[in-house]
């Protein structure tokens, strides 16, 4: 059976982020027994590609190149095998500045800031929530393909890199990840050294606060300048839509709330009136952006999670598993359930090894 054919047309173009964090992709297939010149280039990718760390790609390739690599090696967890190679010196420049803070908060708070520059198809963000701070991963780009494994190699970066700035001993309460549970979870357990737990909202490594208080090592106030320098100079060569800012917006605070338009406008320092007009201007509306959002969301939590219709409901902010039901079958042109069932017959998980 073939997946009901999408209705709705993305408001934006795919996003792009740098290859860095991915280019030990060669490396990983080789350690499984695979010639990665070969494989690459069966699936469609020059093995060049990763011969450069700041060169940038399409956002939904990067999908399909890990979800294809994942199948291709029957490895479920080819991508946190990804993740495991890159800390925060692969961050390139926004790692530099992250070691050049003062503390593991302001660290972190300095990646959340800057990441945007190199990665425009996903967010990340830093919750406190009492004695817990959790970093958050999620995709802004629409029909990805491999969501699952983006999410365990973005996921395992975050921990590497906090580990980084933490300390060699330190360990996160817990991990969380919004896709089913592999056939054998025991590489997840085994390096993140603590309780991972799968069709969960949302990807995050959550950990005590008290950490973020952690002093770091700083650069030089030169060194820090010209990161920062540099870091300017890149932004304002970047054109970010108004409609890219809500959505970044709109994704950053999720799954714990669906924020209203004038939350929205207040974050992005505008009044209501105004963010409308843009948004018209662009073509679109804020109502349009959070039902693009909710449908992308849906699609990820349908096609990677076991979570049920009542669950995906609630995280959409629906009163009611019907209402969502209504709304995706606009969406989509088919049920929830339909739409499930035929992702999950276009190929079974690839198995662990």
């Amino acid at each position: 059976m073939n997946a009901p054919a999408t209705r709705m047309t993305p408001l934006v173009a795919a996003g792009w982020a740098r290859i860095g964090p991915i280019c030990s992709i060669p490396a990983v297939l080789t350690e499984l027994g695979f010639d990665p010149a070969r494989v690459l280039s069966e699936i469609g990718f020059a093995p060049s590609l990763f011969d450069d760390p700041e060169r940038v790609m399409d956002y939904r390739e990067g999908g399909r190149l890990l979800a294809a690599c994942s199948a291709r090696t029957e490895c479920a967890h080819f991508g946190l095998l990804v993740g495991q190679r890159c800390s925060v010196a692969g961050l390139g420049l926004v790692g530099g500045l992250a070691r050049a803070e003062i503390d593991v908060g302001a660290a972190l708070r300095t990646i959340v800031r800057y990441l945007p520059l190199f990665d425009r198809g996903s967010t990340l963000t830093l919750r406190i929530d009492g004695e817990d701070a959790s970093l958050i991963f999620g995709i802004l780009t629409p029909g990805m393909q491999g969501a699952d494994q983006l999410y365990d190699l973005a996921v395992t970066v975050a921990f590497n890199t906090l580990k980084d700035l933490c300390g060699s001993c330190w360990r996160p309460t817990r991990v969380t990840l919004p896709h089913r549970a592999p056939a054998d979870a025991r590489p997840f357990r085994s390096h993140y050294g603590a309780e991972v737990r799968f069709d969960e909202a949302e990807a995050a490594i959550v950990f005590d606060n008290f950490m973020l208080g952690r002093p770091l090592s700083a650069s030089t106030a030169a060194e820090r300048l010209r990161l920062l320098d540099r870091a300017a100079k890149i932004e304002s060569m970047l054109d970010i839509s108004t409609v890219e800012r809500v959505r970044r917006c709109l994704r950053a605070s999720l799954p714990a709330e669906w924020l209203t338009e004038d939350e929205v406008a207040e974050r992005l320092m505008m009044s209501p009136r105004v963010l409308r007009l843009r948004l018209a201007e662009a073509g679109s509306s804020f109502r349009a952006i959070v039902e693009e959002l909710r449908y992308e969301t849906a699609r990820q939590f349908l096609a990677t999670s076991v979570l049920g219709f009542n669950d995906v409901a609630l995280l959409l902010g629906y009163s009611e598993a019907s209402a969502f039901t209504r709304a995706f079958r606009r969406w989509s042109g088919a049920p929830p359930s339909l739409w499930r069932a035929a992702q999950a017959s276009e190929g079974a998980a690839p198995r662990p090894v």
